[in-house]
């Protein structure tokens, strides 16, 4: 939404209020991430695991809600979830940090 607001807000060729409300519809369409359970399955991770960031338990809240491999250079946080699946491509190991 945020970059909508910013094309609308343009000084040169702003988007009008038809072309707004049908990109804002058409979005509308999409499986949005912010899922009441989806955040749920967040939050139980951060009270669980209180070092974990907030973007590694949303993270985590998505992989869980909707059954989906998460990938993650930075796999500390998501190993100790039980039932979280982590995807690990072929060449993971060249893709590693330091």
């Amino acid at each position: 939404m945020q970059w909508l607001i910013k094309a609308r807000g343009r000084t040169t060729q702003p988007l009008t209020k038809s072309e707004f409300d049908q990109l804002r519809h058409q979005l509308d369409r999409y499986i949005q991430l912010n899922h009441s359970d989806c955040m749920d399955l967040a939050l139980a991770a951060c009270r669980l695991y209180p070092d974990t960031g907030l973007g590694d338990c949303f993270t985590i809240g998505v992989g869980l809600f909707f059954d989906v491999p998460v990938f993650t250079l930075n796999q500390k946080h998501f190993e100790r979830i039980p039932s979280i699946r982590l995807y690990k491509p072929a060449n993971y190991t060249m893709l590693e940090r330091d």
